[in-house]
Parts: structure tokens; C-alpha cells; sequence
């Protein structure tokens, strides 16, 4: 075979074109899709830190493709304090994208709800959260004006709710209301409150026992959760062995169609679920 000349500098030309084609020749949506795949990953706050630190128009790239996706987990005082300040610093680039907030970091309560209210005024598009009852409550004492309506979905790590007294506060009031998924982690039993959950699809809860009163009428009614479709209790792994989930299942059905029970595996860590179904992988309803 034989090649001419104009063949080969054509040919040399087109390798010199690909091999000098960057990232930020590719059109927008493409190298969007790209930062988004690349940080749906285990291991995706290390490639996150690593993308930001590239250039500044990675960063400002980075910032908007990727955080609207990235769970943000704050475990620990520093974790707080770091996500404060990234906030500080970056205000209007960073605190409108994001969207999921894990909050329950074990530390001093009044720390928690002065950081942790700090985050909620600067985040303003949150749709998904997960805290204790001790920043809640900071959030619906807050004389700041009721600004997160796209906060839809709630887990709750709290063994006991004061529902009366947390639902007296408008703001908490506003958020129970538009909330159409409801996780309540701890305690024995999930009590259900005086209350009109008039947006809630999806409700799950940790309970020892399936307890019905002593009639077979589902508590679910529809005039507390007009549009409820699917009911999630899980049971711990020393309760569903003892008990088999197979029976508890079935009891629950017989009571109402719409529950779903989760037989807790012996090393169930809420806090990777939450994280888990945050990244695209199945969330507690469908697990169920």
C-alpha cells in the first residue's frame, strides 16, 4: 500500500488536532454530563476536590454541574466549620446549588443550631435534609421568613418527636405540610400526629413491634395523609430475627396494603443509606 505525501501531513494533522483537544472544547451539556458521572462514584468528594483545584474555570464549572448532585455530610464540628466557610467565600456560587444536607454531626446543641441555621439561610434550594430534633426546632423558631420550599424530603434521627409543640411553629407547620417523604429514625414506635400531612407520598419509621391498636383499620387514614401511597416501617435485625419478616410482613398487609416492611441487615448505618440514595442508588422505598 502506498501512501502520498498529502496523506501522511493530513493524517499527522488530524493526530496534532486530537491530541491537543481539551475538556473545554467539548460542548457544555457534554462536559457537564461528564463532571456529573464522574462524581456519582464511592469515591466522589476525592475526585470533587481534585476537579475544583484544576482551575478556576473548573471550579466555577465543577460548582455548577456537581453540587446540585453532591450529598453534603457533615459528621464532625470540622466538617461544619469547613462547609461554613467554603460557604462564606463562595456565596452566590456555591449556597444556591446546593440541594442535600446531612446534619448529624454529634456535636454541642447550641453549636449545632447556630451552624447548622447559618447553612439553611445560605441554602436556600435544599430538597432533601437529614437532622435531629434539636436543629429542627432552631429552624421553626427562626424569625427568618419561610424560604424552603423545595425542602420535600425530611429523615429525622430522633428516638422521641414533640410533635404538638413542633407543629405549633408556622415554619415547621409550612414544612410538614409540602414534605412528600418522611423518614423518622429511632425510637420503639412511630406515633402519628394531630396533623394533615396533605403532600406526603412516602413515610418510613424504625419500630420495634407492628402496633395497630386493637382494631385491623389502618391509622393511615385519609384524612391525615390524603395521598400517601407507600409506608415503610423497618424493623432492627435482633427484632425481625426474633420475630421472622415474613409474618411481620403479612401481618402489616392484612392491616393495610400500602406497607412495606425493611428487615434491617445486622450492620444498618442510616447515615450510608441516606448518602447511598443521594447518589443515584435505591432510597429506603425502594429497597422495600
Amino acid at each position: 500500500m502506498v501512501l502520498r505525501w498529502s496523506q501522511i501531513n493530513a493524517d499527522r494533522d488530524t493526530a496534532c488536532t486530537l491530541r491537543y483537544f481539551g475538556f473545554k472544547d467539548f460542548p457544555i451539556e457534554i462536559a457537564t454530563r461528564i463532571l456529573v458521572l464522574a462524581t456519582t462514584t464511592s469515591t466522589y468528594w476525592r475526585t470533587y476536590q481534585s476537579l475544583i483545584l484544576v482551575s478556576r474555570e473548573m471550579q466555577a464549572l465543577v460548582y455548577d454541574a456537581c453540587l446540585p448532585y453532591l450529598p453534603v455530610m457533615l459528621h464532625t464540628r470540622k466538617h461544619f466549620d469547613s462547609f461554613c466557610m467554603l460557604l462564606a467565600s463562595h456565596r452566590t456560587a456555591v449556597g444556591p446549588r446546593i440541594r442535600h444536607v446531612w446534619f448529624i454531626a454529634g456535636i454541642k446543641a447550641r453549636i449545632e443550631r447556630t451552624l447548622g441555621l447559618t447553612i439553611l439561610q445560605k441554602c436556600t434550594r435544599i430538597t432533601h435534609i437529614a437532622c435531629n430534633i434539636n436543629l429542627l426546632r432552631a429552624f421553626a423558631d427562626s424569625s427568618e421568613a419561610f424560604v424552603h420550599h423545595d425542602l420535600k424530603h425530611l429523615t429525622l434521627v430522633e428516638s422521641m418527636i414533640p410533635w404538638a409543640q413542633l407543629l405549633h411553629q408556622p415554619a415547621s407547620h409550612q414544612l410538614f405540610t409540602q414534605l412528600t417523604h418522611l423518614r423518622v429514625s429511632g425510637g420503639t414506635k412511630f406515633v402519628i400526629p394531630d396533623f394533615c400531612f396533605a403532600s406526603l407520598t412516602h413515610l418510613s419509621f424504625t419500630c420495634h413491634e407492628l402496633e395497630f391498636g386493637s382494631t385491623s383499620t389502618s391509622p393511615f387514614d385519609s384524612k391525615q395523609f390524603p395521598v400517601l401511597q407507600q409506608i415503610v416501617p423497618s424493623i432492627p435485625y435482633m427484632v425481625w430475627r426474633v420475630q421472622g419478616p415474613n409474618a411481620l410482613s403479612m401481618a402489616a398487609l392484612a392491616v393495610d396494603g400500602r406497607i412495606d416492611v425493611i428487615a434491617c441487615p445486622k450492620k444498618w448505618k442510616e447515615a450510608d443509606i441516606w448518602e447511598g440514595a443521594r447518589r443515584g442508588e435505591k432510597d429506603l422505598w425502594s429497597r422495600a
